[in-house]
């Protein structure tokens, strides 16, 4: 499955190779702005080294305007990539549609099988470029990081590091209940998109024998049922986050 989950990427190889290489970059300016900013505040004011300041000024000004630059790059092409694995995805899922047989839609509902190719595929598809992308920028600021900081001072560093480290794992662990509480709030998306679906292809039929009233207190029901799913997850996500 994994193999399955590279193979799309294998199309987008330079605008992956042009991302990765922007987090690359502004990770490293991200830590050589504190750099900066200490050696001219502890060395360069305090010796008042007027052409180190200016020097380091425009070093400084240089380094920010690559960072918005690089920053840019990974949120717009970013996207794109995200966007462009989505679209490879649901074509190949819409292309597995077709070769199903009838007992598959029998069993499925409509909407659940929509909400599958747009909700669901658009969730994997911000993954599967904000996933790379923040695993890649956190490694380096952390590596890179503690490799300075240690330098400074290593007990607190490592202390600091280990602190960090223990609420990573504890925030994992409770991430899981929120993850399978959204994925709750996925299905229950389908069933939504079911009734619509339903409802919008029986129109004729609803007015035909007046039904109006009864398609309005389902579909409120199935609407009030995705807003508690909602509370909940959101819930979860709040203790997660607390």
């Amino acid at each position: 499955m994994f193999k399955k989950f590279l193979s799309y990427y294998s199309g987008k190889k330079n605008l992956l190779i042009m991302v990765l290489t922007s987090v690359v970059v502004y990770s490293f300016i991200e830590l050589s702005l504190p750099i900066f900013t200490r050696r001219i505040l502890n060395m360069y004011i305090p010796g008042k080294n007027t052409d180190k300041i200016i020097m380091s000024g425009v070093w400084l000004v240089i380094l920010i305007v690559l960072y918005v630059i690089m920053q840019f790059v990974v949120a717009y092409y970013g996207h794109v990539l995200g966007t462009g694995l989505e679209t490879t995805m649901r074509e190949k899922a819409f292309e597995k549609l077709q070769t199903l047989p009838f007992s598959y839609y029998d069993s499925n509902k409509t909407g659940r099988i929509m909400s599958r190719l747009t909700n669901d595929l658009r969730d994997v598809g911000e993954l599967m470029h904000h996933g790379v992308e923040d695993l890649l920028g956190v490694l380096l600021m952390s590596v890179l990081g503690y490799i300075y900081l240690v330098q400074i001072n290593f007990t607190i560093t490592t202390i600091l590091f280990a602190v960090a480290f223990t609420a990573i794992i504890v925030m994992s662990v409770m991430r899981t209940n929120s993850m399978k509480a959204f994925k709750a709030v996925r299905v229950r998306h389908g069933e939504l998109n079911s009734q619509l679906e339903s409802s919008i292809s029986g129109i004729r039929l609803t007015k035909a024998f007046s039904n109006e009233e009864y398609e309005i207190e389902k579909f409120g029901l199935q609407n009030m049922e995705y807003s508690e799913t909602y509370k909940i997850a959101y819930k979860k996500l709040a203790k997660t986050m607390a």
